[in-house]
C-alpha cells in the first residue's frame, strides 16, 4: 500500500509527462495502431516502402484490434523481406555474370558464367530463405483470414 504523500506526488508528476515535441507527436499517434516490434528490421532506406505496403494492406484488411494489426504488420514484414531476396538474388547473378575474372597465365579476360557452384549458392541460400520467408509470409496471411472469417470468437482466442 503506498502513502497518501507518495500517492500524491505520483499524480504530480504524472501531469508532467507525455509527448511535448511535434517531431514525439508523429511518432507516437501510431502506438495505438500497432506495437511496431517488427519494424526493428527495416533500414532507413525501406521505410517509405514499407510504409506503402502496410498502408495498402492495412486499407485491405481493415484489421480490427491487436491480433490483426500485428498479422498485417508481419505480412508487411515478410512481403519487404520476399522484395529483399529478389534484390539479392538479382545482385549474386549480375554480379557473377558481370564479373571480369583476370587469368594472370595468359593473361586475358574471361567472364565468369553461372556455373554450378554459383547454382548451388542460390538454390542453398536465396531459394532456401525466400521459402522460409514465404512460409511464414502464408502463415500470417491464413491466420489473417480465419480470424476475420471468424474462426475465432470475440472473447476465446485458441492460439
Amino acid at each position: 500500500m503506498i502513502s497518501k504523500k507518495q500517492l500524491k506526488a505520483n499524480q504530480e508528476n504524472a501531469k508532467l509527462g507525455g509527448v511535448k515535441t511535434e517531431a514525439g507527436k508523429s511518432v507516437s499517434k501510431f502506438n495505438a495502431q500497432t506495437h511496431g516490434i517488427m519494424r526493428q528490421s527495416i533500414v532507413e532506406s525501406e521505410k517509405e516502402n514499407f510504409q506503402t505496403i502496410f498502408t495498402e494492406l492495412f486499407e485491405y484488411f481493415k484489421p480490427n484490434g491487436i491480433i490483426e494489426n500485428l498479422l498485417v504488420e508481419r505480412l508487411s514484414i515478410y512481403y519487404l523481406k520476399l522484395l529483399r531476396t529478389q534484390k539479392a538474388e538479382s545482385g549474386y547473378i549480375n554480379g557473377i555474370l558481370n564479373t571480369s575474372i583476370i587469368d594472370f597465365a595468359s593473361r586475358s579476360k574471361n567472364k565468369s558464367r553461372l556455373g554450378s557452384e554459383n547454382i548451388g549458392i542460390l538454390c542453398d541460400i536465396y531459394s532456401r530463405y525466400e521459402t522460409t520467408v514465404e512460409n511464414k509470409f502464408f502463415r500470417a496471411f491464413h491466420e489473417l483470414e480465419r480470424i476475420q472469417m471468424g474462426s475465432f470468437g470475440k472473447n476465446n482466442i485458441n492460439l
